[in-house]
């Protein structure tokens, strides 16, 4: 025995003495199969899909809030349109009968409004437009 041997603990004399295979398969852990391995995997995909979710959700209510918006200014459009009409009706014959509103009410084409709308500037009488409504329609 050396000295420098007799000076080294048993354990790490124990390696000192191992050959080139023994420690390469010391050294080829597989740690894809170690417990925290796996959790930082989890860990990763949790985290993946927090975000997604997060994004998705985003897109969805900035979608649904422009549709929402676009929706609410065709309504809105479509509303005043009717009420042009109306109003045009009341200032050349007088008091709108209201089977007359309800009518035009239902109409939901902005181009038959704007149809309709002339058509009230160019009737002798409130006779004349419900002929030309049912036309129209």
């Amino acid at each position: 025995m050396t000295v420098g041997q007799y000076f080294l603990s048993p354990t790490l004399h124990h390696y000192l003495q191992l050959n080139y295979q023994e420690v390469r398969s010391m050294l080829n852990l597989d740690l894809t199969k170690s417990l925290a391995v796996r959790q930082l995997q989890q860990m990763a995909r949790d985290e993946g899909i927090a975000k997604g979710l997060s994004k998705g959700l985003a897109e969805g209510k900035a979608k649904g809030l422009a549709e929402g918006k676009a929706k609410g200014i065709a309504e809105g459009r479509l509303e005043e349109a009717q009420e042009m009409v109306l109003k045009a009706i009341d200032k050349r014959f007088g008091t709108v009968p209201k089977t007359l509103s309800n009518q035009i009410c239902r109409i939901k084409q902005p181009s038959v409004l704007e149809t309709l709308l002339w058509q009230v500037f160019g009737s002798q009488d409130l006779r004349t437009f419900k002929t030309a409504l049912t036309q129209v329609k």
